[in-house]
């Protein structure tokens, strides 16, 4: 009997829900025309690994569209798929655009009021990767609403020039992830203390 229920619990806390929804991972290529604001050259990443994304890059390398030309280098498509491959979404920017996102994403953040938040937001090369994600659960009242499930998938972070969240908020939000663990263990040592009792 302790045996089996030691397995369950281990395999329970091994099965994560999704909570959270983050979206798709997309590069955007180039700046939207402003005579019309379709047609606009970028790319989404579904689950590819780096090697499929750079494959499906090199079109761009010399792209008409609309409103001009695309032109990237090899340079830029090792960057962007190296973005889309860690499921960060890519956007061009100079220095100071980089600086005005990153003060954005940081006010963001620290805005309760809102479960907007950005996990990951980093500039390589003259791009931006960034994680977006719009059901966080950096607050009680995020962590407790109701949310969508979807497939945008787990983000791998490894850039990061975010200031780091509140510990206070990251216990809470670690405790609310993971509530039903503890009613598991409370309910596993009810049922064990009911056994030994009847023997």
């Amino acid at each position: 009997m302790r045996k089996i229920v030691l397995i369950i619990i281990s395999l329970l806390i091994l099965v994560n829900p999704v909570y959270a929804c983050i979206s798709m991972p997309t590069a955007k290529l180039a700046e939207e025309c402003s005579i019309n604001n379709y047609g606009t050259p970028s790319i989404q990443s579904n689950f590819e690994n780096k090697t499929a994304i750079i494959e499906r890059l090199q079109q761009y390398k010399n792209y008409t569209y609309s409103c001009g030309v695309i032109t990237l280098t090899d340079n830029d498509i090792d960057t962007i798929a190296d973005f889309l491959s860690n499921r960060y979404s890519v956007v061009r920017q100079t220095p100071e655009e980089y600086q005005v996102f990153l003060e954005n994403a940081n006010n963001v953040n620290n805005d309760l009021n809102t479960c907007d938040y950005y996990p990951a937001v980093a500039n390589k090369n003259g791009w931006t990767g960034y994680v977006f994600n719009d059901e966080s659960e950096k607050t009680e009242t995020c962590a407790n609403a109701p949310r969508k499930l979807c497939g945008g998938g787990t983000p791998n972070i490894i850039w990061n020039d975010l200031s780091s969240r509140s510990i206070t908020t990251s216990i809470l939000v670690n405790i609310l992830d993971y509530w039903w663990i503890v009613v598991i263990v409370i309910a596993t040592v009810i049922v064990v203390l009911f056994y030994k009792s009847k023997k």
